[in-house]
């Protein structure tokens, strides 16, 4: 049942108006995160990828990663994995490959999750058959702030 809220959730989410605006571009992959949303169980995510280069591009995957700051100055030793939380996604909507000249829209529902004020969450977009790809840092307090759902 709670799966079936959040897929619909997720769904409202898509018909909604841009509330936050942020982009990153690598190698003409445009990606830009329109809507942030929180409710009691998830952070509710809508980016639009547009394919601005000649080439068709076919995400294998993204990834998400609660990453904070301050742990990652503390340590010295292995500080990627201490300052690295991997998240997966409740629910995805994602459509996978992206003709040139083309635009998707990718929804992502993922747990709530608390990190301190200056970690951010990191979403990468990761090509199949390739090395593009396309790294996003969202400000924990971005989302710390996001509308209710």
């Amino acid at each position: 049942i709670l799966q079936k809220r959040v897929e619909n959730k997720l769904q409202k989410v898509q018909e909604y108006p841009a509330n936050v605006s942020f982009a990153a571009e690598k190698q003409n992959i445009l990606v830009k995160l329109q809507n942030i949303y929180n409710d009691t169980q998830a952070t509710y995510l809508k980016f639009s990828l547009k394919n601005q280069s000649s080439m068709v591009y076919d995400v294998d995957y993204v990834s998400f990663a609660y990453i904070d700051k301050r742990k990652k100055k503390a340590s010295k030793i292995n500080t990627l994995n201490s300052a690295l939380e991997e998240v997966e996604p409740m629910v995805k909507i994602e459509k996978l490959v992206t003709e040139s000249g083309k635009s998707n829209v990718y929804l992502y529902a993922i747990p709530l999750y608390a990190t301190t004020e200056d970690g951010y969450l990191q979403v990468i977009f990761r090509e199949k058959a390739g090395l593009r790809s396309v790294t996003f840092e969202i400000p924990f307090k971005q989302i710390l702030n996001a509308q209710l759902l």
